[in-house]
């Protein structure tokens, strides 16, 4: 990676996320840096982000992210819904 592209990158922060909105893409560049559950909380977020990232263990770095599950991301990303988000888990434990 050069110059340029450090430059480029943006280091988000858990208060970033409070602010504004950000893309996928930038919250995964960031994922190890930010809270999963802030994350829920004020992004807009695909369910396959939320399997690929916000459910799976292996992104889990703090006691808080272990308790979040199905449900809780469903309370706060209303546009998604359970049959969408298992679906995809199962796609991915098969």
């Amino acid at each position: 990676m050069n110059l340029i592209n450090i430059l480029h990158i943006h280091m988000l922060t858990d208060i970033s996320l409070t602010n504004q909105k950000f893309s996928e893409k930038e919250l995964k560049e960031n994922i190890h840096n930010l809270s999963l559950r802030k994350i829920v909380l004020t992004q807009h977020l695909t369910a396959d982000f939320v399997v690929k990232y916000i459910l799976n263990e292996n992104f889990h770095t703090c006691t808080e992210d272990s308790y979040i599950d199905i449900y809780f991301v469903l309370q706060e990303q209303k546009h998604l819904t359970f049959e969408e988000i298992s679906t995809l888990l199962n796609k991915c434990n098969s």
